[in-house]
């Protein structure tokens, strides 16, 4: 009888300390928190074919862990450009998945990397459009002005491939951008 309760209560201990472990997600406790809801707008300025043009656009995604940024974006050229090598007005629009990460985001500035892909398309005016696919790497500052209002200096190179997987060096160059980023952000 004896060994038969000492089984029962080492079997009930048992059950009871598994029962109480937390599994380990993704998202939750010990892994991805949702930490923010950030979006904005951003002026860029590029180069089409030795042309200085600026482009417009605009974001919106959520922040994980307090540094990590996950969400969408993009840009649409604000006037036709003529290119001096081609002869024609062109102009440009692409968007897609943004992924970025600010290291010590909780300081006043701090740096951030920044990565944009998607699709888009290029235009001649009076001419059919033609598909793009753009990978847009960027590094910069950010400065927390209050919690819920951020300003952003970034720089990086835009890559342009065109329908046959070729870089298209009309539309690939470097850019600048300025980034006016609201939202808040919580927990630790």
């Amino acid at each position: 009888m004896r060994n038969l309760v000492l089984t029962i209560t080492f079997s009930l201990l048992t059950i009871a300390s598994l029962m109480a472990q937390r599994d380990q997600t993704m998202f939750g406790r010990g892994g991805l928190d949702i930490t923010g809801a950030w979006g904005g707008s951003q002026i860029m300025l590029t180069s089409f074919g030795g042309e200085y043009s600026a482009l417009q656009g605009g974001f919106g995604g959520v922040e994980l862990n307090k540094g990590l940024f996950i969400g969408g974006g993009g840009f649409t050229s604000t006037t036709y450009n003529n290119l001096d090598q081609l002869g024609d007005n062109y102009e440009m629009s692409y968007g897609g998945l943004v992924v970025g990460y600010g290291l010590k985001s909780h300081k006043i500035i701090h740096p951030q990397v920044m990565l944009l892909v998607g699709g888009g398309w290029k235009q001649e005016q009076g001419v059919g459009r033609d598909n793009a696919f753009v990978v847009q790497p960027g590094l910069g500052v950010e400065m927390n002005v209050f919690r819920w209002f951020r300003i952003g200096v970034n720089g990086g190179y835009r890559i342009v491939l065109d329908d046959n997987a070729s870089v298209d060096n009309t539309f690939s160059n470097g850019y600048g951008s300025v980034s006016f980023k609201f939202g808040w952000s919580w927990g630790r």
